[in-house]
Formats: structure tokens, sequence, C-alpha cells
């Protein structure tokens, strides 16, 4: 059950109408993030891709609230991260060109990693929103590591911890520390902010984020680890899935 009726005047409107105008504002609060990062001329172009990697499913998350408590809500929320994947899609295989963005987003230059780690970003965002919306913890948790925790490691680790990079890959203890403290401020923040929709249909409280403190605490600590380990052409190449899955298998058995 979602309690959570939206905000300000677009609650007077009908539902569809409501959730229409929340699409464009969300559209336009993650687009212009997008922007604004990507106008960030003296940040290295590291430095934009994982902050475009950190910030976009936050803001993306803080929109939540302009939603009605409609049932269509969490389709019509789930349309925000489908278009800029299905953009990010056409600019991974060429078909549109976006220069600053492929600068901005890749390592490398080339327009097709966006259709690795971007593109799985992009899906599991659309899938958490329709499946868990903001009515179960489970979505808030896994956005939240994947784009909190994963952003801030690479950030930390690649500019602080070159005196503590692990002996087996190139990721350090500073990284990994970002990410656990990173990622478990936001977690408790975001489900802090979105408690009073955690209820069953007869208005019973379901989840109570300070009661579930130490939970939260270990599926952040347990993604931390996961980041850390890195093989290439395996399942564990690509962060942004391992995270995810193992943030939402925890949450899921955990909570």
């Amino acid at each position: 059950m979602d309690n959570n009726q939206g905000v300000g005047v677009l609650s007077s409107f009908n539902p569809y109408v409501h959730n229409t105008l929340a699409v464009v504002l969300n559209l336009i609060a993650n687009g212009s993030t997008l922007l604004i990062i990507d106008n960030c001329w003296f940040l290295s172009g590291i430095v934009r891709r994982k902050l475009i990697h950190l910030a976009m499913g936050l803001v993306f998350m803080l929109c939540w609230n302009f939603y009605s408590f409609n049932a269509s809500s969490r389709y019509f929320a789930s349309f925000v991260p489908f278009l800029f994947t299905l953009y990010f899609t056409l600019v991974g295989f060429g078909l549109v060109k976006d220069e600053k963005l492929v600068q901005s987003m890749t390592r490398k230059g080339d327009c097709r990693e966006i259709l690795k780690g971007p593109l799985i970003y992009g899906i599991i965002m659309v899938i958490v929103t329709i499946l868990f919306w903001r009515e179960l913890p489970h979505g808030i948790i896994t956005l939240s590591i994947l784009c909190a925790g994963d952003g801030l490691a690479d950030i930390f680790g690649r500019h602080f911890g070159h005196s503590t990079r692990y002996s087996f890959n190139d990721k350090s203890l500073v990284g990994s520390l970002a990410m656990f403290i990173g990622a478990t401020f936001c977690t408790v923040c975001y489900l802090s902010l979105f408690e009073n929709s955690f209820v069953d249909n007869n208005g019973k409280q379901q989840f109570v984020t300070l009661s579930n403190i130490y939970t939260v605490v270990l599926i952040n600590l347990v993604c931390t680890i996961i980041e850390v380990i890195h093989i290439p052409n395996t399942i564990f190449a690509e962060d942004n899935l391992t995270i995810s899955l193992t943030a939402l298998i925890l949450s899921v058995l955990l909570l």
C-alpha cells in the first residue's frame, strides 16, 4: 500500500494527469543533473562519469514523491529511466551521435562501452522501480547502494587511495571505506524519507529504518566487499550488476 499522495498542487489533479506532470518534472530534474555534470569542464572525464552514476539515480528517487498514490505511479516513474536508457542505447549503437555524452560516460571514448555498465545501470533502475517502488525498502536499498556506493568508491579510491591499493587489483581500502560510509548514509536517509510508505493494506507499518539499522549496515558491508571483487570476463567484471544483485537478494532475505 502506498500512502504517499504526492506533493503540493499536483495532488489536486486526476492521478494520470498528476503522474504525467510528475514524469515531466522528473525528466527535467534528471536531465538538468546530466547537463550540469556534463558541462563541468573543470572536472576530469572520469569524475564526471562517476558523478553522473552517483547523481542520476539519487535525483530520480528524490522525485518519487512527485507521483500520486495511484497504482500506476510506479509505471509512470519507471518511464524516466527507460527513456534515458533508450537514449543511451541508441548512442551506444552509434545510431545517435552525442560525443559529449560518450566522453562523460565511457573510459576510452568508445560509444559501445555505454552498452555495458550504463545500460545495466538503467535497466536495473527500471526493474527495481516497477517491482518495489516506494512501497518496499528493497528497491530503495538497492538503488542507494548502486548509485552512492559504487560512485564514491571510484572517485575516492582513484584520487586518494594510491597508498592503500589491494594487492590483487587496482581498487583500494580508501575507496571501500568511501563506498561503505557513503552508501550506508544514503541508504538510511532514503529509507527514512520514504518510511511512511512502508505500510500494508491495513495501514500497519511494515518497516522502520532505525529498527533495522544493523541489517542495513550489514547489507552495505557485504556489497562493499563484493565491489572489491573484480574478475575480468565474468559477472564480477560488472560492478553495477553484482552490487545490485547482492543488495537486492540480501534485502529480500533479511528484511
